[in-house]
């Protein structure tokens, strides 16, 4: 399950914090692009980060689960979505998509 919350830094824009099961992301989301803050996997979990031009992947890995949070922002403001998948036949809870507006 996917959480976020808000908070103040230091790094100007809006910093946006995301907790799954795997671990939390922290994105600084300005009004066209954003950064990746910090990850930070659970005890346990192995994580893996993928930067491009217009998009972050952070994805946390541990027993055949897979569980990723992933920030888009390619002419549109920031948005973040969620994504669960089995990689050894174990079986996942449905995955959850959320807005980048998501309070």
């Amino acid at each position: 399950m996917a959480s976020e919350s808000s908070g103040a830094s230091e790094i100007t824009g809006n910093v946006k914090t995301y907790t799954v099961d795997g671990g939390r992301v922290v994105f600084d989301m300005a009004e066209k692009t954003a950064t990746l803050a910090s990850a930070t996997p659970n005890t346990g979990w192995e994580m893996r980060v993928w930067k491009q031009d217009y998009w972050i992947r952070v994805t946390f890995t541990k027993d055949g689960r897979e569980e990723s949070v992933i920030c888009t922002w390619f002419q549109i403001e920031p948005t973040v979505s969620f994504d669960e998948r089995c990689t050894r036949g174990s079986r996942l809870p449905s995955a959850a998509s959320v807005s980048g507006l998501r309070q």
